[in-house]
């Protein structure tokens, strides 16, 4: 029974492990993009 007990855990710590670094991941993605580089050489003409 605690063979069963301590593997459930184990999956249980793996499984919250991996979504808190994804989530974390995306989250810091969403609140922080990241800058679009400005390049001078590349000016779209507008409509008159």
């Amino acid at each position: 029974l605690w063979r069963f007990r301590l593997s459930a855990l184990a999956v249980q710590a793996v499984l919250w492990a991996g979504f808190g670094l994804v989530f974390g991941e995306t989250a810091q993605r969403l609140l922080r993009p990241e800058p679009v580089p400005d390049t001078p050489g590349q000016t779209v003409p507008a409509a008159h």
